[in-house]
């Protein structure tokens, strides 16, 4: 009985579910909310979910790796295209994860669009892809010429360093070369020959051949040929490795090279025979003494070091040949132009082919001369200076280790002991002042770890009086910015402390005497500010430091004769010319009094002679002042009587008199005849024009 191939029967549901359950790729049904209508037991086994679980899961409770976003961009490339292929991630029950590859088909049932999802777990493909890649990177990093071909020798492979060792671009197209096309003529005879036709029959050849470099010439190399089998042992493709073995090449090369340096290198080099003959120099051999190579081999030592004759330098190599000598000194070569130069040379024995010889390694040291010698200069400068200097002065190295102590500071054994050439933890402290000690040699290693400069304020208070010191501890920093040592500096500050408190004490006393004058004191800055005044001012005008400090004459002002801005300009005049200028000022104190004072503008002068302030003094004159309107209204009086003038003029200028004798007073005059008729009145002629009804006799 036969089936016939054309005929289709339906296939039965329980068949297709069978099939599916025992496929070995996960299969997963999804309906178009994304949430899994049927799983297979591969994707129960694979994620570790019971089916019930699953069917209660959708797509984003397994794949971490696709937004929102991107599972509606695939769904509707889906419903596009019916189907998509393409690869992420799914996460198991225990929260790990494994790359899969998901295949998805769209359909509709009854009316619904439905997903089919075929997922195939590729964690093997993916290690198998990753080793793959591992090997092309070795491959591609490897020196060795690389490479794998078929059986009709066409080259399938070349890695770049064996593309480069044939002078091949990176980019070549590999399908156009051939195995003959890489090799000379009697390599390729070998290959076809012998090579191939044994790594075929026995699965591996190795041998000597050579590259043909497209530039022409052969490079030498050591080849191995591997036959690659499929799994029926038959050949499928033939790799080789090969590396260069132009060692004479390499070799020559290296010695090139070597020259290149020798000549190249910075110091001089003198090759020298056990009998002083110049054997090889360098390049710069050669510049230093100002010969060219062919002069300087015809020389001997002796010719250019005058503290090497022959036996000399004879009895040098017999003790360096004996006692494999390796020396380094100074001294001095004589160059062509007869100039000596000094230089510090290191000679090291050698022997080559069981002959003795000297290698000579020169350095130029005449810069370092040169600053050694000018470092010796200033040494010497700063002892000079040092040992003049009235203060006491110590220097430290890196370990506190006392190196120089100057004649002042060796006169000063009750601040500090003298002791040279020793550190802090070697000398013993100073055992009447070890709070002092403790202090001074903790600003000393702070000073030589920070490299910052420190003043130290101290007080001698053992003795008496008490003296005072201010101690400066200064780094001392090289060239490379790096603290090689601190210098210690003490002043003695008694004079200047006592000038500055007997300084204070008058300066006390002044401020006493000049808060108890009765005259009034201003001082006045370069911008007419005010800066001081006395108690006596501050009383005269009724005011208030808070009002007057630092305001000037036309901010607050007082007296009615002048302007403040009038006053500004005496001063000055006091400031430009330097002289004393004299003023008045008047106004009415609270009582309506008039106040007078005389001021005196003094110039105030620093130590460069230039003027920095002025000070203001006020006399009090208002009773002279007072005396002298007084003595004016009663000639006044006089001069109306004799002039004639009217009766109320006349009783008026009486009236002033009266008030200008009695300061604070007003005066109001009532003339009657003998019936107290009223002849005539005034009142008070110096008060405001609004208030005389209210003094008026007739209205006591």
């Amino acid at each position: 009985m036969s089936l016939s191939l054309t005929t289709h029967l339906p296939v039965p549901l329980d068949f297709v579910a069978f099939a599916c359950e025992h496929m070995h790729d996960a299969v997963y049904l999804i309906d178009w909310t994304f949430k899994f209508k049927y799983v297979n037991q591969s994707a129960c086994q694979t994620l570790g979910y019971s089916q019930d679980e699953l069917l209660n899961m959708g797509v984003a409770d397994i794949d971490f790796s696709l937004s929102p976003v991107t599972i509606n961009a695939m769904h509707q490339k889906v419903i596009e295209q019916g189907y998509a292929c393409f690869e992420t991630r799914h996460q198991r029950k225990d929260g790990s994860s494994f790359p899969v590859e998901v295949n998805i088909t769209q359909f509709q049932y009854n009316n619904e669009n439905m997903s089919l999802c075929v997922v195939r777990d590729i964690t093997e493909r993916k290690r198998l892809s990753f080793e793959k890649q591992q090997l092309i990177d070795v491959l591609e990093e490897s020196a060795d010429f690389i490479s794998y071909a078929d059986l009709n020798h066409t080259i399938l492979f070349i890695n770049v360093a064996g593309l480069r060792m044939v002078g091949l671009d990176e980019n070549t197209t590999f399908s156009t070369l051939q195995i003959n096309d890489l090799h000379p003529r009697w390599v390729i005879e070998l290959l076809t020959e012998t090579a191939i036709p044994t790594a075929l029959a026995c699965g591996v050849w190795r041998g000597e051949s050579a590259l043909l470099h497209r530039n022409g010439y052969e490079l030498p190399v050591s080849q191995c040929i591997v036959a690659h089998k499929d799994e029926n042992g038959h050949p499928k493709f033939l790799s080789t490795i090969m590396r260069e073995i132009s060692s004479d090449k390499t070799r020559a090369e290296q010695l090139k090279l070597l020259e290149h340096a020798f000549n190249h290198i910075g110091e001089a080099v003198f090759l020298i025979s056990r009998y002083a003959q110049l054997i090889q120099v360098n390049n710069e051999a050669c510049r230093l003494l100002g010969y060219d190579q062919q002069e300087l081999l015809t020389l001997s030592l002796e010719d250019i070091a005058l503290d090497f004759n022959t036996q000399v330098w004879t009895d040098f190599c017999r003790t360096a040949q004996n006692q494999a000598l390796s020396k380094t000194f100074e001294t001095t070569l004589r160059c062509q132009s007869g100039a000596l130069l000094p230089i510090e040379v290191n000679l090291n024995h050698i022997i080559y082919h069981d002959q003795p010889f000297i290698m000579a390694l020169v350095r130029d040291i005449s810069e370092r001369k040169r600053m050694e010698n000018l470092l010796i200069l200033r040494e010497r400068e700063f002892r000079t200076l040092a040992d003049s200097l009235p203060d006491p002065l110590c220097r430290y190295d890196c370990d506190t280790r006392r190196t120089y102590i100057n004649p002042a500071w060796v006169k000063s054994g009750a601040i500090i002991d003298n002791v040279l050439g020793k550190t802090f933890d070697e000398a013993e402290p100073c055992p009447t002042l070890p709070n002092f000690s403790h202090e001074y040699q903790r600003r000393v290693r702070e000073v030589l770890a920070t490299g910052q400069p420190q003043t130290w304020d101290f007080v001698l208070d053992n003795v008496t009086p008490p003296r005072f010191f201010l101690f400066l501890f200064i780094p001392e920093i090289d060239d490379e910015q790096q603290v090689i040592g601190a210098l210690a500096i003490a002043r003695d500050l008694t004079p200047l402390r006592r000038s500055e408190q007997a300084l204070s004490q008058r300066e006390q006393e002044l401020r006493t005497l000049v808060d108890n004058l009765p005259i009034s004191v201003v001082r006045y800055d370069d911008q007419y500010r005010r800066i001081f005044f006395n108690p006596s001012f501050l009383k005269t005008f009724s005011t208030s430091v808070e009002k007057i400090y630092g305001s000037t004459p036309k901010q607050q002002w007082f007296a009615a004769n002048i302007s403040g801005a009038q006053f500004t300009e005496v001063l000055e005049t006091a400031k430009r010319t330097g002289k004393i200028q004299e003023t008045l000022i008047e106004w009415q104190n609270p009582t309506g009094a008039l106040s007078c004072y005389a001021l005196k503008i003094v110039p105030e002068f620093d130590n460069h002679g230039r003027i920095n302030s002025l000070l203001s003094l006020g006399f009090d004159i208002s009773e002279r002042r007072q005396q002298q309107i007084a003595e004016s209204n009663r000639q006044r009086v006089f001069e109306k009587i004799a002039h004639g003038d009217n009766l109320k003029g006349v009783l008026e200028q009486v009236a002033l008199y009266v008030e200008s004798s009695k300061l604070g007073s007003y005066c109001s005059i009532l003339l009657l005849d003998d019936n107290v008729n009223e002849i005539e009145m005034v009142v008070a002629p110096s008060l405001p024009k609004t208030q005389p009804y209210q003094l008026s006799p007739l209205n006591p």
